[in-house]
């Protein structure tokens, strides 16, 4: 019966069956998760997110890193036409959205999936750790064009019902800088921001470079830069005792 049928969960089968990508398993590993299915997040950063996002995100049904976004638009197309895995095998996915389906290597660096009240619907959070000007990031410019054909309604509604509520997080040091293209101004404007808690100390940068110092595209030397002289580490740790 279609009362009985919920999109939502073959959404969340098939993102999981897809990630087959190592280093989130080991991770998960690492971290002694018993569930293989995902990474459980901090209650205080939950309540954080749901506050930023102006929704009540339940309970954590999938986490994936460096996920491809070729993978989502599939476990959508599965999920829309309620393709069963039983179903699935050898089966040719047409045309959707006027999306090429050309074996792209974009991914989204986090993509997290909550429950809802509602429990035919998720949240699907698309979290990007940049705070680089999308027109000097070809990938980023790239996936920002394509998210408006892989997330319109259609693509989140079956049976007239959305299953699937997207958000878009950056979390940054910084907003990203403004862009010239006016389909990723609204990207930006409508994403949420969270702040990265990075320590407080300065970090150390390597740049190509000739051996005069002279910052190029590739050299054979390094010129390194620090954001804090590393003197005042040795000052702060000692008392400012000089060791010579």
């Amino acid at each position: 019966m279609e009362d009985e049928i919920n999109h939502k969960e073959v959404f969340v089968f098939y993102l999981n069956r897809f990630n087959r990508l190592e280093p989130f398993h080991f991770l998960r590993q690492i971290l002694d998760r018993e569930n293989p299915y995902t990474l459980d997040f901090g209650p205080l950063f939950r309540s954080d997110l749901s506050s930023l996002l102006g929704v009540q995100l339940r309970g954590q049904i999938f986490v994936g890193l460096d996920y491809p976004l070729d993978w989502i638009q599939a476990s959508l197309e599965l999920a829309r036409g309620f393709i069963l895995p039983e179903n699935s095998n050898g089966l040719v996915l047409g045309p959707s959205n006027g999306i090429p389906k050309t074996g792209s290597q974009d991914t989204i660096e986090m993509f997290a999936v909550f429950e809802d009240d509602d429990k035919a619907v998720c949240h699907a959070v698309m979290v990007e750790f940049k705070d680089v000007a999308p027109d000097n990031h070809p990938r980023l410019k790239r996936k920002i064009q394509r998210y408006p054909k892989l997330f319109a309604p259609e693509m989140l509604v079956a049976q007239g019902k959305t299953f699937v509520v997207v958000h878009h997080l950056f979390v940054t040091k910084e907003e990203p800088a403004r862009s010239e293209d006016p389909e990723v101004v609204k990207f930006l404007d409508d994403a949420t921001y969270m702040p990265l808690c990075f320590p407080d100390h300065g970090f150390v940068h390597l740049h190509p470079c000739n051996k005069d110092g002279e910052v190029m595209p590739a050299g054979e030397y390094w010129k390194v830069h620090s954001e804090l002289a590393l003197e005042d580490d040795v000052d702060e740790s000692n008392d400012g005792e000089d060791l010579n």
